[in-house]
């Protein structure tokens, strides 16, 4: 019995080292960032220069406190990402932003809307030449939080696409951690926020991928709105 306690104190000290590594490692590449940031302007490479101050910026809200941000708080996350993507990509690569501003300061779980335009810029831009159009969209419909992000690129063919809809609902999910990891994570916090109450919609073809969130709203506060 000495010996299994003295097993659980040492695995519960690792957790709890690992957790504050975790932690001091986002926030010394921060600095090291900031730092390159400020050779870069000495140096006259100011494109390098915004590149990094926006890339220290979407990581510093990364390891931002908490798990609900405002609206406003994501979009400025996925503009700033989008703006890197822009850098990347050029004129290949079009944005078109409609917020409903009800919306602004609806709470939500940080990084889900940039988890949907990080699926088209993984699946849809890196995996075709052709410019893509990505649409974002915000909005309240009823007693609801609608969220909806949509490209043109080249989809999602049926069989994957039943794959991925059939693995939103599976509890082994993680046992699979190569297999649209992303949207699974996503879809499985949002369950756990809403109690079961949220629903993700994903039509695609060969025209593009539209994915769709149905939330409950929520205010600042946290808690659950059914009116406005």
């Amino acid at each position: 019995m000495i010996n299994e306690k003295y097993i659980t104190v040492i695995r519960e000290k690792t957790a709890r080292m690992q957790a504050l590594e975790a932690q001091v490692n986002p926030h010394f590449l921060y600095n090291a960032l900031q730092a390159i940031a400020s050779h870069a302007i000495l140096t006259g490479r100011k494109d390098i220069s915004r590149m990094i101050e926006i890339l220290a910026r979407t990581l510093r809200y990364s390891i931002k406190e908490g798990g609900l941000v405002r609206i406003s708080m994501e979009m400025e996350y996925v503009n700033n990402y989008l703006l890197l993507q822009k850098m990347r990509f050029e004129d290949r690569l079009s944005i078109k932003i409609e917020m409903d501003d009800r919306t602004a300061n609806v709470m939500i779980p940080k990084i889900s809307i940039y988890t949907l335009v990080e699926n088209s810029i993984l699946h849809g831009l890196e995996q075709m030449t052709n410019p893509i159009h990505i649409h974002i969209l915000t909005a309240i419909e009823e007693d609801h939080l609608v969220i909806q992000v949509e490209d043109d690129g080249p989809g999602i063919d049926s069989k994957k696409l039943q794959q991925i809809l059939a693995g939103l609902d599976d509890p082994h999910w993680l046992d699979k951690p190569n297999e649209s990891i992303g949207l699974k994570n996503l879809y499985s916090r949002l369950n756990l926020m809403y109690d079961n109450h949220a629903n993700m919609y994903i039509n695609s073809n060969q025209a593009g991928t539209c994915i769709r969130l149905i939330l409950p709203y929520v205010k600042e506060d946290g808690k659950v709105c059914t009116e406005h």
